[in-house]
């Protein structure tokens, strides 16, 4: 093994003795391992209940993906038994997820796939992408896969304006390869807890395990590149530009991360998510469901727009603050934030339009006991001033500067098709309502948030309240109120350009932050299961590694 610990192949004849027919043999010299590191999104780590004594790894499986049976008991469970799994410091990542089988001489190189970390993240969502795309990184034989040799190609894809490499290579680029091993690992993380906890096992997974691992082989690795999926992004900036990981990392590819945040964050806490009838039941149906679970854990709460984050003026062009639109009956319209989101959006709950509603925060306070919910209040405030607008704060505007990054948008011109449609601002819409009958559930006289709601078991899209003088230009509200005369405001379908969860001017990372920036037409769930994303990827290390060799080449001399 030389100095630069690199493998070089080499086929010899040989002539058996006993009947003199030809064989190969293989010899190989040691290649430098790069690993690869693949980071999931919200939900897309497995959890287990975390042990008491810290000893018995064999606890119940609480989230786990490996297919929709695996994850039918969510169908049936509401808000309480959510609020009661789904908790940060109840729950640690669960590796015993399904994984794909490896061959013999990929296990003895690198370790099996487990120790790897491919049980801990969504085999339903990641599982298939992991195996072709380990395949395309390494071949038993030590030669390039046809994936790798084929990037001689042309671009599958258009690099947007900015952009400072091309991406295309020659013959003699994608060889240089050849000089380098790329396990892949995926690093589950307890996306409940703050993606500042996750970046923190990234750290230890980056500087001591794998580096341990590779010189108990007697093998060097110092370094690593990093993919990730929404909100893993997150993780791999908070460990690259404030743990002092950008030394320890090539490069990052970032696939449609939120980097100022989402809208759908905001919406799903008032009505739950958007997906089809079954993922929804089982990610959270409705605000109820989703505001148990996000108003005690940081990481979903993180995803929340930033200050950083912009929407389209509704009378311009021009991206400003503010996100979130109230338009009363009379057509009056008003933005927020006007100062902050923290202050003016998560934090105002006198306002119906609030994102944590404070009597969903705890469903096991059914009888809403007031020094509950203020308690409850309280540690949820806490989150939002100590963990997530602190988190935003740090993170806002870093990136490594060898970041590779594509998002989602629509292609086809002013026509964006419904899976796509994001919200980048949200409309909540108020008309008058005559109606008399007996509202479900009326706010209690102890109750902490806005006490003009008439139905508290509102849990979609619908928010019924008094009619107030201020939100009508009848004078005589008086006979507003003898009718029976009540206003509904009900939030409107998105209808902005993205994914279909982060827009467009989230998903685009400014490009003089970064080398490169490619959009696509693509659903914001499984973007790694589009071969033009995988291509991107792989592309972006091919370019990372040109940069590695280069310096390397140089250092020699």
């Amino acid at each position: 093994m030389d100095k630069n610990n690199n493998r070089q192949s080499a086929v010899f004849n040989t002539v058996l003795r006993s009947d003199e027919k030809m064989a190969k043999m293989h010899i190989e010299k040691e290649r430098k391992v790069i690993p690869i590191i693949f980071l999931p999104g919200v939900m897309g780590s497995n959890l287990k209940a975390k042990s008491e004594t810290g000893k018995n790894q064999n606890t119940k499986k609480i989230w786990c993906l490996d297919s929709a049976a695996s994850m039918a008991n969510w169908f049936f469970m509401g808000a309480k038994a959510r609020k009661i799994k789904l908790k940060p410091d109840r729950t640690e990542v669960d590796f015993r997820g399904k994984i794909s089988d490896a061959s013999e001489a990929e296990n003895q190189l690198f370790g099996d796939r487990r120790e790897r970390g491919w049980g801990s993240i969504s085999y339903l969502g990641y599982g298939e992408f992991l195996k072709i795309f380990q395949s395309y990184l390494y071949q038993p034989n030590g030669q390039l896969s046809s994936k790798l040799t084929n990037l001689i190609n042309d671009l599958p894809f258009v690099l947007d304006e900015g952009s400072k490499e091309q991406l295309i290579f020659k013959e003699n680029e994608i060889e240089i390869c050849k000089n380098y091993d790329f396990p892949l690992y995926a690093m589950g993380y307890n996306w409940l807890e703050s993606n500042a906890e996750s970046a923190e096992k990234l750290k230890t997974l980056v500087e001591e395990t794998i580096p341990k691992f590779y010189k108990k082989r007697g093998r060097v690795c110092d370094k690593v590149i990093l993919i990730t999926h929404s909100m893993g992004g997150l993780v791999a900036r908070f460990y690259t530009e404030l743990l002092g990981g950008r030394e320890k990392v090539y490069g990052v590819i970032n696939g449609v991360q939120p980097s100022t945040g989402a809208a759908a964050a905001y919406t799903r806490m008032k009505r739950g998510n958007e997906d089809d009838w079954i993922m929804a039941n089982i990610l959270g149906k409705d605000a109820a469901e989703m505001t148990a679970v996000c108003a005690q854990a940081p990481g979903p709460l993180q995803l929340l727009p930033s200050g950083e984050y912009r929407a389209k003026s509704l009378t311009s062009e021009k991206y400003v603050p503010e996100w979130l639109t109230i338009t009363t009956p009379d057509g009056k319209s008003e933005s927020f934030p006007k100062t902050n989101p923290y202050d003016d959006i998560y934090l105002n709950k006198d306002q119906w339009w609030c994102a944590c509603e404070p009597h969903l925060i705890n469903p096991l306070n059914t009888r809403y006991d007031k020094t509950t919910m203020q308690k409850d209040w309280q540690e949820y405030e806490k989150l939002i001033c100590i963990q997530v607008k602190s988190f935003h704060e740090k993170i806002a505007d870093k990136f490594h500067p060898n970041t590779y990054v594509f998002f989602g948008i629509e292609e086809s011109g002013n026509t964006i098709r419904e899976e796509l449609l994001t919200y980048e601002r949200v409309h909540w819409q108020g008309k008058f309502i005559d109606s008399s009958s007996i509202f479900a559930e009326r706010p209690p006289k102890n109750y902490i948030g806005d006490n003009n709601r008439l139905n508290l078991k509102e849990l979609n899209e619908d928010r019924t309240l008094k009619a107030n003088a201020n939100e009508s230009k009848d004078d005589n509200i008086a006979s507003l109120k003898k009718r029976s005369i009540k206003i509904k405001y009900t939030l409107k379908e998105a209808n902005d350009d993205g994914d279909s969860t982060v827009p467009k001017s989230s998903g685009e990372i400014p490009i003089e932050k970064i080398q490169v920036r490619m959009h696509i037409p693509v659903k914001h769930g499984s973007p790694y299961d589009e071969d033009i994303c995988q291509e991107f990827a792989l592309r972006a290390i091919v370019a990372i590694i040109q940069k590695v060799n280069k310096n390397e080449q140089q250092a020699k001399t």
